[in-house]
């Protein structure tokens, strides 16, 4: 599986990118440098301006120039970056053994089961919860959509 990297270089952006770090998907390491004290790093880097927002996949450097906002990042992130498990092909796409028995006991419900899941889980994501709890329900979301019939299709 490939990590990720996104790399943050500003104080003032610090709640929404620690925020950020905490609620991202775990194939993403969300990362921040002070500047002030990793002048050399930064200098390296090519960061001249605050905030710089770097993202690095497959070991290749890109600037984000996206919006900054919790909100818009997380969209990225989660949209982009993360790598997430294919129901379709779960043991190749690197879907953990978790992910996989919830997958396969979903597989063998009825569509209309499936679709009452994914709204009962969608209902729960603005609740308050323990980060590692909020990934899981993300990633169980995740599957369920892959899972549920289109929105055009009969139940």
């Amino acid at each position: 599986m490939t990590i990720s990297h996104f790399v943050n270089s500003c104080t003032r952006m610090k709640p929404d990118w620690d925020k950020l770090a905490e609620e991202a998907h775990s194939s993403v390491f969300v990362a921040d440098v002070n500047c002030s004290d990793e002048e050399e790093l930064c200098a390296q880097a090519g960061v001249s301006g605050y905030p710089t927002i770097k993202v690095f996949r497959h070991g290749e450097e890109e600037d984000y120039d996206g919006g900054r906002s919790f909100e818009a990042l997380f969209e990225f992130v989660d949209g982009e970056l993360a790598t997430k498990c294919d129901v379709e092909n779960m043991k190749e796409s690197g879907c953990s053994e978790k992910a996989q028995t919830y997958a396969t006991k979903w597989k063998a419900k009825e569509p209309a089961d499936v679709k009452k899941e994914t709204n009962r889980l969608a209902g729960m994501m603005g609740k308050s919860m323990a980060a590692d709890l909020k990934t899981w329900l993300r990633e169980r979301l995740s599957l369920l959509k892959q899972l549920a019939p289109a929105d055009n299709e009969e139940l």
